[in-house]
């Protein structure tokens, strides 16, 4: 009789609390499916070496790990940047969050993909959350996304992408970290990010 009459009591609250659960569960479960084709599963090898290239590249990895400013890593092709990228996210502390590596050749010119829709699909900076974004081969991005990426790294917010012309939407704060990878420095960045070489 106590135990009826304590589900009774509390039935709403019970009812409330699965389906949240649930809610959570799905959000999840949808998070994963739009993560994994581009999860960066760990780091392919270290920096070797004691020249003072690699000792300076060790150096300048560990510092941009214990830091959380955005970082450009550039460098002539087949340098592996992107690993340069992977030891500073899982040398952080967000080394337990996902990082992914997005190749900026195949994103949409409008920016759905990172960005969402409003009123839509979220997109990748939203699925997310305290992760690590790796944009790979930075100097492929499309031009008209240049100033979305800018106003990302100076104000640290962007906006999902409007179905129509007027309302300018809704600004959302971005969590996750932005690694860069390019073949060449890109000056416009400088104010916004610590720049890393990776010596030939």
């Amino acid at each position: 009789a106590v135990v009826r009459r304590w589900l009774a009591e509390h039935s709403g609250q019970l009812a409330e609390a699965l389906a949240q659960a649930q809610e959570r569960l799905s959000y999840e479960q949808e998070r994963q499916v739009a993560l994994r084709p581009y999860l960066v599963p760990k780091v392919e090898r270290g920096i070797v070496g004691s020249s003072r290239y690699a000792v300076r590249l060790r150096q300048q990895i560990k510092e941009a790990a214990q830091s959380s400013k955005p970082v450009l890593i550039f460098g002539e092709p087949g340098l592996e940047k992107d690993n340069v990228a992977a030891l500073i996210h899982f040398g952080s502390p967000r080394r337990r969050q996902p990082m992914i590596k997005v190749d900026c050749s195949a994103l949409q010119a409008s920016g759905a993909d990172l960005f969402g829709r409003a009123g839509g699909k979220p997109g990748l900076l939203e699925w997310l959350g305290e992760g690590t974004l790796l944009l790979n081969n930075l100097h492929e991005l499309p031009a008209e996304l240049m100033p979305k990426l800018l106003r990302l790294l100076e104000t640290g917010s962007y906006t999902p992408v409007q179905r129509g012309e007027g309302d300018p939407g809704e600004e959302r704060p971005c969590r996750c970290r932005l690694l860069m990878v390019s073949e060449r420095p890109i000056p416009a960045l400088d104010p916004w990010v610590m720049a890393i070489k990776v010596p030939p």
